[in-house]
């Protein structure tokens, strides 16, 4: 009888001896190189991911995390006339493994969830307007997937890879995990070895994108949920310290985004935990008035006055038409929800892409709202099946949450449902990312877990 170290040491093996073999096999079947490497890297990450599913996704996420701009917007190469994105290579394995799960086992008890068929019509409904675009735009239709269809395979990869609710604790440490270390990575290399000099204003202070300070902000309240919650012990002073640190960084780099996703994520807490409203009122007061405590030697460190910065940023809250980023954004959207009204029912369907004019030029890029692009790619058929899905979602998170009764597992319930609340806000200013369908995939994990799992501290 094999030991469990002996049978990982015979897959290794296996695997070993499988991937380069099938690499030699697959050259004489594709005619151009470039094919031949983006085949062969497929076939190596798709044997890795049946090998260890869950490890690999976990290095994957974190590697986003780490690298996340690179991750997403770096060419690796061409094939023919199509970029290769690192996302790509991910997309491509996660889809093969999932064909694999489906056609070799059964998985039926996967699609029951009310959420998860919704999320299952939106994923078709997508992979449709995919086909519509196809005629009319070409490889265009299938590059812009990437940010609204392609994306949620995150969301079915944990449903197929994960069986039970012990996996997300495990999975939340481990992003807790790389949040930190992406932090001073970003920090080193911003104020360190780039050349910062000349940048003024809040350029001067970002040293995380959006996405990235959204990260923050979901590790504050992770952090925050746990020490109000009364069964689960942290130290004060080590919370306080990591509480100001993190509070402090969403402050300074100015993705007013994350601010208001950090103010409704603060608000969400409360509404779990009333009771105590009055400790968590004086660790937030503590750790501002220490934040402006400092802001004169943060003004000497960074060479820029990041009090003007707050206060030309705060603008935005009172007056968006008065600020710059937000007064492009308000016409950007408005130009888009024009063009939705050529086909409000289906939407305009994929390959187009988004382009509105600022008053000079025209600019290609997504409005920075990920409803109102939903809305223009997919019509009302899509908003409705997407928000029906998150109504069913949050309904069955509601019901476990209030029947779950280990103390870990009812905390994670509760900031996956505040964490998918906070990037619902977060969206109104950018899109969908890859971290909102894994958290909507953590939650119906906990919710569909057919076994009382144990997890310790």
């Amino acid at each position: 009888m094999l030991t469990n170290y002996n049978r990982s040491i015979k897959y290794l093996i296996i695997f070993l001896t499988a991937i380069p073999i099938s690499i030699l096999l697959l050259r004489p079947l594709v005619a151009s190189s470039d094919k031949y490497i983006f085949l062969s890297i497929i076939l190596t990450l798709s044997l890795l991911f049946l090998w260890k599913p869950k490890k690999l996704f976990l290095l994957s996420i974190g590697g986003a995390i780490l690298f996340y701009h690179p991750f997403l917007l770096e060419v690796l190469f061409q094939v023919g006339n199509a970029k290769v994105y690192t996302q790509d290579l991910l997309f491509a394995a996660m889809t093969i493994y999932l064909v694999v799960q489906l056609v070799c086992k059964n998985r039926s008890q996967i699609f029951k969830l009310k959420s998860t068929k919704f999320f299952v019509l939106f994923f078709l409904w997508g992979l449709l307007s995919i086909i519509r675009g196809y005629p009319s735009y070409g490889f265009s239709a299938i590059g812009e997937s990437r940010w609204y269809v392609l994306i949620i395979i995150y969301y079915f990869f944990i449903l197929f890879s994960s069986q039970n609710k012990k996996d997300v604790p495990w999975f939340l440490k481990c992003m807790a995990f790389f949040i930190p270390i992406m932090i001073i990575e970003h920090f080193v290399l911003f104020f360190f070895f780039s050349d910062n000099v000349g940048i003024i204003g809040r350029s001067a202070f970002r040293f995380i994108n959006a996405t990235e300070g959204l990260l923050v902000a979901f590790l504050l309240i992770f952090l925050f949920l746990i020490y109000l919650n009364r069964r689960i012990r942290i130290s004060k002073l080590l919370f306080n310290s990591m509480f100001f640190v993190l509070l402090s960084i969403i402050i300074v780099i100015q993705h007013r985004s994350v601010w208001l996703a950090t103010a409704g994520g603060l608000f969400a807490v409360y509404i779990f935990i009333k009771e105590k409203l009055v400790r968590g009122l004086v660790s937030i007061g503590l750790a501002i008035f220490l934040l402006f405590s400092i802001i004169s030697f943060i003004d000497q460190l960074v060479g820029a006055d990041i009090s003007a910065t707050l206060k030309k940023s705060a603008i935005f809250l009172q007056s968006p038409e008065d600020d710059a980023t937000a007064s492009w954004r308000l016409n950007a959207w408005q130009q888009e929800v024009q063009k939705t009204e050529r086909n409000p029912i289906i939407g305009g369907g994929l390959g187009g892409y988004s382009e509105w004019f600022d008053g000079q030029n025209w600019s290609r890029v997504m409005v920075h709202n990920g409803y109102i692009m939903a809305f223009s790619k997919f019509g009302i058929v899509g908003l409705f099946l997407l928000f029906a899905g998150l109504f069913f979602w949050y309904k069955e998170m509601n019901l476990y949450v209030n029947n779950e009764k280990e103390p870990y597992y009812k905390l994670a319930g509760m900031a996956l449902q505040i964490a998918v609340f906070m990037h619902l806000i977060y969206t109104i200013f950018y899109d969908f990312t890859m971290f909102f369908w894994i958290l909507l995939g953590l939650g119906s994990i906990m919710i569909m877990s057919p076994k009382k799992a144990i997890y310790g501290k």
